[in-house]
């Protein structure tokens, strides 16, 4: 009897917060793109929207950032090719975006952060409701919140610049964990288009 009605009380809440869910637009389910002019033409993108389109992605990793439509064409791809994708699409849509990179001590993770959301894109978020992840904007905090989604210190983050399209450079800023900033010059090349 205990058991009926404290999952009745469970259901009446979770019941409410679904129906609040659906009247209130947070489920922003869009149609599948399959192609960066589809991505492109989407009229209503924000970087939660954009987030959906890569729900059903699968991680694949690459040493390398993919080519847009190979990301999009082979629907699988990491960190790095979804957070290049991401901050060009959103650029090209009137938001301010950074690659960001946090170093941690066996792996790397790039975010897109996105200006006027005060949030990041992350792809190991993008099958959760909550796609986007809320930040004050500055590289520390980012650091600090995508190494404790993988429960690891981080050792240095570094945003990247773009020279014109999927030419993300990394080396605008670094800031290692002691807070110590690194230099403001790029330190790649960028990459092909």
């Amino acid at each position: 009897m205990k058991l009926l009605a404290r999952m009745q009380r469970v259901w009446s809440r979770v019941s409410g917060w679904v129906l609040l869910v659906v009247v209130s637009g947070v489920i922003d389910q869009p149609a599948v793109a399959l192609t960066l002019d589809e991505l492109r033409r989407d009229p209503n993108l924000t970087p939660r929207r954009l987030a959906g389109y890569f729900a059903d992605f699968s991680f694949s990793f690459s040493p390398r950032v993919r080519s847009a439509e190979v990301f999009l064409a082979t629907r699988s791809g990491d960190c790095d090719d979804f957070a290049v994708l991401a901050a060009t699409i959103l650029a090209e849509k009137g938001y301010t975006t950074r690659v960001v990179y946090v170093r941690m001590p066996d792996q790397a993770h790039a975010v897109c952060y996105v200006k006027e959301t005060r949030c990041y894109l992350d792809f190991n978020n993008r099958v959760y409701l909550k796609r986007t992840v809320s930040t004050d904007g500055s590289l520390v905090d980012i650091a600090r919140k995508v190494a404790r989604s993988f429960d690891a210190p981080w050792v240095s983050v570094t945003e990247s610049i773009d020279d014109g399209g999927f030419g993300w450079s990394l080396g605008a800023t670094t800031i290692n964990a002691a807070g110590r900033l690194g230099s403001k010059q790029r330190q790649g090349q960028p990459r092909a288009k």
